[in-house]
């Protein structure tokens, strides 16, 4: 799975993140304006406890992050959140980005570098609950 990070002084993702496209400039502005968004995709479908988050497009701090492949993880019983995360350099610059699957009975972790996505709770071999977080970011 591959991430790709604008703009970046580094080079997250590869070369072809410096082209400047009006789709990359559109998600860039709304990023500006509504802080850590999902822009599009990161839906979850389940069989069992067997996840999957679908490739998407979101803005954390600024920064347009598309997931270009899906996110996949088998959860085992209690409270999961999803979530993205920038991780930094030792000067502050975006080192990567990363799709965390944390199991913890506390609540969704919050951050500026975290795009919070599902929160859910797997039970009796099922997710028994699924609690959609993009429109809370």
């Amino acid at each position: 799975m591959a991430f790709k990070v604008f703009p970046s002084v580094n080079s997250v993702g590869g070369s072809s993140q410096k082209y400047i496209t009006e789709r990359t400039m559109s998600g860039w502005a709304h990023a500006m304006a509504a802080g850590n968004c999902v822009l599009e995709g990161y839906d979850l479908s389940c069989a069992g406890l067997a996840i999957s988050i679908s490739p998407g497009a979101g803005a954390i701090r600024g920064y347009r992050v598309e997931m270009d492949a899906a996110y996949t993880a088998d959860l085992a019983s209690g409270w999961y959140s999803i979530y993205l995360q920038l991780e930094r350099d030792g000067a502050g610059n975006i080192a990567s980005v990363a799709a965390a699957c944390e199991q913890s009975d506390d609540p969704m972790p919050q951050g500026p570098d975290i795009l919070p996505l599902w929160r859910l709770y797997a039970a009796g071999g099922v997710v028994a609950q699924a609690y959609d977080w993009r429109a809370h970011s």
